[in-house]
Order: structure tokens, then sequence, then C-alpha cells
């Protein structure tokens, strides 16, 4: 995506893409979210508080929802169904894994099926 150039998007204008993510990151930041940018998550997993990440500074606990991307490694620990080399998702982008959410290339040509 940073290699991208955004042009026509309603409300945008013309950005580049890099410029779009840290603008997004700004805005996510702002609501209260905590986002450790640049720690590796190297483990999930359910438990009774919600998701349990393990990150390469500190596990994180009492998640009520996670999101998995890259390769599908973490969504593969989680228990999430796959299809055939990608993650089965619905439009909402969710798993079979409640409050488990899958984006990018690991969701492959399914992204928005319902």
């Amino acid at each position: 995506m940073h290699a991208a150039h955004l042009f026509g998007y309603p409300g945008i204008g013309s950005q580049d893409s890099s410029a779009f993510i840290d603008a997004l990151r700004d805005w996510v930041d702002s609501s209260g979210v905590d986002r450790p940018q640049g720690t590796g998550a190297i483990g999930v997993t359910v438990t009774d508080d919600g998701f349990r990440v393990d990150t390469e500074a500190a596990p994180v606990v009492g998640l009520s929802r996670v999101t998995t991307g890259a390769n599908g490694g973490l969504a593969k620990t989680l228990g999430c169904e796959f299809d055939s080399d990608a993650v089965d998702i619905g439009l909402s982008k969710g798993t079979s894994v409640e409050s488990a959410y899958a984006t990018g290339a690991m969701t492959g040509a399914r992204s928005g099926r319902p």
C-alpha cells in the first residue's frame, strides 16, 4: 500500500498512501485505542477475558477484538477456519473465531464474500 497513491476518493482528494496511513494511525490513536506500533505479535489465544496477544515486548491481555494480517500464522494459531490457503471470512471480515477479524492478502479473493 505504501507505493500507492490515492486519487479521487471522497474527502481525500489526492494523497500519498503513506500519508493516508499516518492519518489513519493518528485517528485511531485519538480514539483511545492501544496500538503498539512496531511491536510484532508472536502469539494469540482466546481467554476468559477475551484475547491474549503475546508480543515481542510483553503480553497484552483482556482484548475484546483482534485483527490478524500478513501470512495467516496467527489466524492458524487462533483456530480460524481456512478455505484452501486463505482465512475464511464474511462481509465484516469476521473469522470463525468470535471477535477475531482478518485483513489483507491472507483473506484471498474472498474479501467481501457473504
